[in-house]
């Protein structure tokens, strides 16, 4: 019999990610030669430094190929890859009073709206689309025949603010998912809510009905995630300090004794809960170790970031 084959040698970290991002790569463009593909990536500004390496590799890749990539981030990020021809920048600008008008009767969405009530929210929204949903669905929503409807928001933030004090006993379960991040499992939810599953299911689906959240699947497999950023931000924000704490200690609690997976692939997330929960030592502990995960698989920019959290977390929390 043939003698039996050695098992390959394992490759260096570095070797490693690099095979990792230029196989991903290849499978992209490979998969958009049998079909055309759209890639959509949201919020560029925040994404890691593996995941803006991969896209800078894939957008040398693509010019000849059948893949179409549109990403979105903010005005003061600078991509970190050359400009390439097959390569266009769109600055996306206010919308003029036309446009804003258009927008606002296609958002009204079969809602009724008086003349004077939709010129004062293309008004106060001055062009910014989010704005003039967010105005549309504030005021539609207020009790019809009114004495003293409440007045319409001066700013986004006011708006969202009004649409989350309508939430009622909803309010708390999107301030521990905003607790949680802006995506987020109703599995980790169920685990960090302090209330039976009836309740949980019926605050949710108030939350999604009022377009706050957004789910993808149905409970207990379902994902949740809020609309906007800002609509997160805002439901954070609203969150009584002494309830963040709460909030952020069950979320890693959850984190460490019900998905002992999730926790030990993300040190980094627990480390952040525990650091806002005011637990120093865990805080320092997870993040150590997210370092350390990171700087195994080469990722140092990564690594570096985790231990500057660690280091913050050591002055933040004492």
């Amino acid at each position: 019999m043939p003698a039996e084959a050695e098992a390959p040698a394992a490759l260096p970290p570095r070797a490693l990610r690099e095979r990792t991002i230029t196989a991903l790569v290849r499978w992209l463009i490979a998969s958009a030669q049998r079909q055309p593909m759209l890639l959509l990536c949201e919020d560029l500004h925040w994404a890691d430094p593996t995941t803006l390496e991969m896209m800078g590799e894939l957008i040398e890749e693509m010019a000849a190929s059948r893949l179409m990539a549109v990403m979105t981030f903010r005005p003061d990020f600078e991509p970190p890859w050359p400009q390439r021809s097959h390569v266009s920048h769109v600055t996306l600008a206010r919308l003029s009073d036309a446009e804003a008008w258009r927008f606002a009767e296609s958002a009204l969405r079969g809602r009724n709206l008086s003349a004077p009530d939709l010129a004062q929210i293309v008004e106060r929204a001055d062009g910014v689309p989010m704005f003039i949903e967010e105005l549309i669905a504030a005021v539609a929503d207020r009790v019809p025949g009114s004495a003293s409807p409440p007045p319409i928001p001066d700013t986004l933030q006011g708006s969202l603010m009004m649409r989350l004090d309508r939430l009622a006993d909803a309010r708390e379960i999107a301030q521990i998912g905003a607790a949680a991040g802006r995506e987020f499992s109703y599995a980790l939810l169920r685990a960090a809510a302090e209330c039976d599953e009836e309740t949980l299911q019926v605050a949710l689906a108030r939350t999604v009905g009022d377009d706050l959240l957004q789910r993808r699947g149905m409970p207990p497999d379902a994902i949740y995630r809020f609309r906007h950023a800002l609509v997160r931000d805002a439901a954070y924000d609203s969150t009584l300090r002494t309830r963040r704490v709460q909030y952020h200690r069950r979320i890693a609690q959850a984190l460490e004794q019900q998905f002992p997976g999730q926790a030990q692939a993300q040190p980094e997330l627990v480390a952040h809960h525990h650091a806002e929960a005011g637990d120093r030592e865990r805080a320092v502990a997870a993040a150590r170790e997210a370092g350390e995960r990171a700087l195994n698989r080469c990722a140092n920019e990564e690594a570096l970031t985790h231990w500057a959290a660690r280091a913050n977390c050591s002055r933040s929390c004492r």
